[in-house]
């Protein structure tokens, strides 16, 4: 286990995202409810590391839906711009937003089983994982 979160009670090693000791339960870290999306996206660009730890700490991500909804908004774009200069003389916004909507659907399909391969290769390797970070 990587950089573990040691329990200043016990001394027991724990997950980094757990928030009480599985030994003898006393806290580990303070408690991070919901973080700020605005927030994270500047700590993202100062120091990546630290706000990788923040979300994996955070008890809800609820930016994911946010951050899914405006990359399959630029993949359909991106993607019409390219249908425009392969075939020229065709519309290309015809079904935006059902071309938007196919791309979240293919996104969220995509990370989910991603998450959940990694989670059973992590497994077989012996480490211990949350699914939903």
């Amino acid at each position: 286990m990587k950089n573990p979160a040691v329990c200043k009670s016990c001394g027991a090693e724990n997950p980094l995202y757990q928030l009480t000791c599985a030994k003898c339960k006393s806290y580990l870290r303070e408690r991070v409810v919901n973080i700020d999306l605005w927030d994270l996206l500047a700590l993202l660009l100062h120091s990546p590391s630290e706000a990788f730890r923040l979300i994996i700490k955070a008890e809800h991500k609820n930016f994911i839906f946010f951050i899914l909804l405006f990359t399959a908004v630029k993949f359909t774009i991106n993607s019409a711009f390219i249908h425009l200069i392969i075939k020229k003389n065709e519309p290309v916004l015809n079904n935006f937003f059902l071309n938007a909507l196919v791309i979240f659907g293919a996104l969220c399909f995509i990370i989910v089983m991603f998450t959940f391969s990694l989670k059973l290769i992590l497994k077989s390797a012996g480490w211990v994982t949350r699914f939903r970070d």
